[in-house]
């Protein structure tokens, strides 16, 4: 069973045992597109109240707009970004060696330290955060990953559907939760005429709720962690999968299918205006079938044409600290410019592409200067990464 080099990921910095060379571009390029990916879902409750709607508010003439958005970005990245951590994690195992003790005390230590720089994200800058989200389900994931193949493709299959019906049902819940309204109304002061520290108070009332919200939600990561370790144990994150692999990859496939045409017609539902909640669908439940599809024709268009991905490895070797960074870009600029809120959907798309380009300019920076990113630094030695 071939089992495909160790890249960098965002839940373990390149170790220094892996040549620069050895590592594997695509699935840096890779993660560079859903992390810019995951900005153009969240930039929105950015720069704006609507963290804590539970129903999706569409502005009249945005109909089609956020249609498209829904189907094209909702969930996909999030998604894919999941599937990455999982691939990254399995290689670590595979290369690592360890005994399960030791593993689950190193891995451990990890997922410990990312859930600390995610508290530290959450509470001083931006609290959409999601890798307090992806450090518990790591945490989790990291006891599956020596369980047979078979036995985390069941987990991964029974996970999806479970937080799929999940997902629906909270798209199909009417209104909003009434015990919110308070909290809604301090973050509108807090960001509108409040201070720094006022700001700080909502988040740190906001982050427990938050988190323990997308408890109820962690099935969704980890489900696809589980994918992504299949991923790379039988080599469908390198040009020559197994047998297997290539069976599962037909089967993903027609799952894909299935979830393109089923996220099109949700769309359609938030085009015509039917139901504005068809996007909480979609990101929440139709996206985790999308998803596995999506990072498989995504590395199949990386190695067949090659140039494609040259834009986005810097962005991918680099994902903490450009993600934190598009946190401090989105989130300052609108408390800066003092228009918090004030912006159309439009607007916010505009604003995530400035974003964005600023992004690959730092990734291609760092790139070439061929230092360890800032929090990619203080991460590897928290964790004692050797």
């Amino acid at each position: 069973m071939q089992t495909p080099l160790p890249p960098p990921t965002i839940d373990a910095p390149p170790s220094a045992s892996v040549p620069l060379a050895a590592r594997d571009t695509t699935l840096d390029a890779l993660r560079g597109v859903a992390i810019l990916g995951i900005l153009l879902a969240n930039v929105s409750v950015m720069v704006g109240p609507g963290l804590l709607e539970m129903n999706h508010i569409i502005l009249p003439g945005d109909e089609w707009l956020t249609a498209a958005h829904s189907f094209l970005v909702s969930g996909k990245f999030r998604g894919l970004l999941s599937i990455l951590f999982g691939i990254g994690m399995a290689i670590q195992y595979r290369r690592l060696q360890l005994s399960p003790d030791l593993w689950h005390k190193r891995y451990g230590r990890r997922m410990a330290v990312l859930f600390g720089l995610g508290m530290f994200h959450a509470i001083l800058i931006w609290p959409g955060d999601v890798l307090t989200y992806y450090a518990a389900a790591g945490m989790i994931a990291m006891l599956c990953v020596r369980l047979p193949m078979t036995t985390r493709l069941g987990l991964a299959g029974g996970l999806i559907l479970l937080s799929s019906m999940i997902g629906l049902v909270a798209a199909l819940i009417p209104g909003d939760d009434p015990s919110l309204t308070d909290l809604k109304q301090m973050e509108i002061l807090a960001f509108t005429s409040g201070s720094y520290v006022d700001q700080l108070a909502w988040r740190l009332s906001v982050f427990p709720l938050s988190f323990i919200s997308s408890l109820v939600m962690i099935g969704a990561p980890l489900s696809l962690f589980l994918v992504g370790s299949v991923y790379a144990d039988t080599g469908l994150t390198g040009p020559s999968p197994s047998e297997e692999g290539i069976t599962i990859r037909r089967v993903i496939y027609w799952i894909f299918g299935f979830g393109v045409i089923l996220s099109l017609g949700l769309a359609i539902l938030v085009g015509t205006g039917k139901w504005s909640n068809a996007t909480m669908a979609i990101d929440l439940a139709v996206s985790l079938i999308v998803a596995p599809g999506l990072c498989l024709l995504l590395l199949k268009l990386f190695r067949r044409f090659s140039i494609a991905q040259t834009p986005f490895i810097g962005v991918g070797r680099y994902a903490l600290t450009i993600y934190i960074t598009q946190s401090i870009l989105g989130t300052g600029f609108a408390l800066w410019s003092r228009t918090w809120g004030e912006w159309s959907f439009r607007q916010h798309l505009f604003i995530a592409g400035a974003i964005i380009l600023v992004s690959l300019a730092l990734g291609w920076a760092l790139l070439k200067t061929g230092v360890r990113g800032p929090l990619e630094t203080v991460y590897r030695r928290l964790g004692r990464m050797r």
